[in-house]
């Protein structure tokens, strides 16, 4: 996973930019991005661990929704424009809105970042240290990508194939698989990638805590998150 890649000097400071793409539709949960969580909207968890992240310069939320946009200003994150309804469509690709702000914040500023780090809202747990150690290993690593992952056990999942005459047979190929791991790439966790690296080396950092695996998509995601924070049993690293 972690490949073997010539890691080089560190580059001096670099300009890094956190986008948060946030649109207004969501069919599991009403406005799902701006629903309180423990007090505070579901989005202000990803902004504040942006803002608090020593390795991010700017913070911008992407979204089509005018209420998401007042709530982002409120916490601290920059709102430039309104992303095109035609990427916030549940068939949208997440990359188009992340180019249509790059793009347009060139375009309006000049502005270009030298990193930019995807950070979905639906991930509320995730650490400042984590979001830092996942910019400097890409910058120091010349990795084109840098990405988080969770392992995963086919077997105790029970996933099946159907074979011949409807049969099932378990998706684990023991012959293929023994001895060795398997991993699901959590998206919204941490995503960082680069404008100076050509697309190839690739680097996953694996997530050992259960926590930060919790996607927000459902209620009941939603009533375990609040159970995590009440209880306090999630460090998000905001104070010093």
């Amino acid at each position: 996973m972690t490949g073997k890649h010539d890691r080089g000097a560190p580059l001096g400071k670099l300009e890094t930019l956190a986008i948060i793409p946030a649109r207004g539709g969501s069919k599991g949960i009403p406005h799902k991005n701006i629903h309180p969580l423990c007090g505070k909207p579901l989005i202000a968890y990803s902004i504040e661990t942006a803002l608090a992240a020593a390795s991010i310069d700017r913070v911008v939320v992407s979204t089509d929704d005018e209420q998401i946009a007042a709530v982002a200003k409120a916490y601290g994150a920059e709102v430039p424009f309104l992303r095109p309804s035609s990427l916030a469509s549940d068939s949208a690709e997440i990359s188009g809105s992340i180019n249509h702000m790059l793009q347009a914040l060139f375009d309006a500023e000049g502005y270009r970042s030298d990193v930019h780090v995807v950070l979905y809202p639906t991930h509320p747990f995730r650490k400042v240290s984590l979001v830092d150690f996942m910019v400097r290993t890409l910058i120091a690593g010349r990795y084109y990508t840098a990405t988080t992952f969770r392992p995963i056990d086919l077997l105790r999942c029970g996933y099946y194939v159907q074979g011949d005459c409807g049969a099932l047979k378990p998706l684990h190929d023991h012959a293929r698989f023994a001895g060795g791991s398997l991993y699901h790439r959590g998206y919204g966790t941490v995503l960082v990638r680069s404008n100076l690296f050509e697309p190839s080396s690739r680097y996953a950092q694996v997530l050992t805590d259960e926590i930060e695996f919790i996607d927000i998509d459902e209620w009941d995601d939603f009533y375990l998150a609040e159970e995590v924070i009440s209880r306090g049993l999630y460090d998000f690293e905001l104070c010093s």
